[in-house]
């Protein structure tokens, strides 16, 4: 959308004085209700404003990233514009462009597993995690998912999968029937062909809460070996205890990882 800066607000903001992040001010006037979102010229640099409480207004860094420097009281800031809408102007698309933030990735060469363990952040209540073509070093295989804390792995009777898989001739589910498997088994039969891993991505929601099993859901393409076919699946699972989580294991059944990358990102709120 276009945004309107055609109203300066400058004259309300009489003088400031600034420290990191904050804009203090020793006189404003006429702004609307806090909430608002401003565009501030300070000395040449831009910031935006999200929130004020009295005389004190947030801001976020400037086209370089910086943060205001201290002024002496008395300097003017040379412009002030209103930003028309709060939530479908400057804050969406913010969030629109770092909607996908990557916090951890691993790339293997022959690796025995792919360990995460410092990806989880409380800024995040989503993630997503991607594979990208995952070769196994032993044909007809299966990947699996480990959930944990700390770096230590749960490999008890806690989980549970289900996938629903197209290739161009037919189609079928499969699954855990017992809900007893004892490890999320995202996909089998995958071939080590070492022009096509494994690729798609999952999605994991509330690895944080203590109330609620660890969903994950998502969709895999694959050559899968008996077939000897492009194979695709719906797949989905579940970690069935509501302990938090911060720790992930990818693996193969048998044997290790040739190659490819696993990466895992914070899906913004």
């Amino acid at each position: 959308m276009a945004w309107d800066y055609t109203n300066d607000y400058s004259s309300t903001i009489l003088a400031y004085l600034s420290g990191a992040g904050t804009i203090t001010v020793v006189s404003v006037t006429g702004l609307p209700a806090s909430g608002k979102y401003f565009i501030l010229k300070v000395d040449n640099e831009y910031f935006l404003c999200t929130s004020y409480t009295g005389l004190v207004l947030t801001v976020t860094g400037g086209q370089a990233g910086s943060t205001p420097a201290n002024h002496s009281l008395g300097a003017a800031i040379t412009g002030c514009w209103i930003v028309p809408q709060v939530l479908d102007g400057i804050k969406s698309d913010v969030i629109a462009a770092v909607a996908l933030v990557l916090l951890e990735q691993h790339t293997a060469s022959n690796s025995a597993t792919l360990d995460f363990t410092s990806w989880y952040s409380t800024t995040y209540d989503e993630y997503l995690i991607e594979f990208v073509n995952v070769v196994p070093a032993t044909s007809n295989n299966m990947a699996n998912l480990l959930c944990g804390v700390g770096g230590s792995y749960d490999t008890g009777s806690n989980y549970s999968s289900l996938s629903f898989y197209t290739y161009n001739s037919g189609s079928g589910i499969a699954g855990s029937t017992s809900d007893s498997s004892s490890i999320y088994q995202i996909i089998d039969s995958i071939s080590n062909n070492a022009a096509i891993g494994l690729c798609g991505s999952l999605r994991l929601c509330s690895p944080a809460s203590t109330s609620l099993y660890k969903i994950f859901f998502g969709k895999v393409l694959i050559w899968h070996q008996s077939l000897s076919k492009l194979f695709q699946a719906d797949v989905s699972g579940a970690y069935k205890v509501t302990s938090a989580i911060d720790s992930l294991r990818f693996s193969f059944s048998t044997g290790n990882i040739t190659s490819g990358t696993v990466r895992i990102y914070g899906m913004s709120k």
